[in-house]
């Protein structure tokens, strides 16, 4: 216990860092499980869509989606989400998968769907990238 803290002390700022990094962690990771949606891995997200019909938006811009994008999904890239929430509403019993780039807007939409009364909201984790890393066909549009 002694060395530990004796390390403690002589690497003050690594050991401040550490705290403060593992705690942002923390709060983020409670912050999107707060939100009401879970991610999906790239295999969660193909049940959902086979076994519960669920929608997928793309949140990418109109020419990435058109270079590839998971089959029968909707392009509503985010900047233009609040003109376009009407265009989901008749989808909003279904179960709606958000998808970006690298899974980093898609919690913000989240937020703002969640608002606007839509329930079943998931996340594919670390977006579009994950499912090209796990090897899942791409649309061309």
């Amino acid at each position: 216990m002694n060395t530990f803290l004796a390390f403690l002390a002589q690497h003050w700022l690594l050991s401040t860092l550490f705290i403060i990094a593992f705690c942002w962690l923390i709060f983020e990771e409670s912050r999107h499980q707060g939100l009401g949606g879970a991610r999906q891995s790239p295999q969660g997200v193909t049940h959902l869509i086979n076994r519960e019909d669920a929608v997928i938006v793309d949140l990418r811009d109109a020419n990435a989606f058109r270079d590839g994008a998971i089959a029968k999904s909707i392009n509503i890239p985010y900047p233009q989400l609040n003109q376009n929430l009407v265009q989901l509403e008749k989808f909003k019993d279904r179960p709606i998968i958000l998808v970006d780039a690298m899974g980093q807007q898609s919690a913000q939409v989240m937020h703002k769907l969640k608002k606007h009364g839509f329930a079943k909201l998931f996340l594919l984790g670390g977006g579009l990238s994950a499912w090209k890393k796990a090897g899942l066909p791409l649309k061309k549009n």
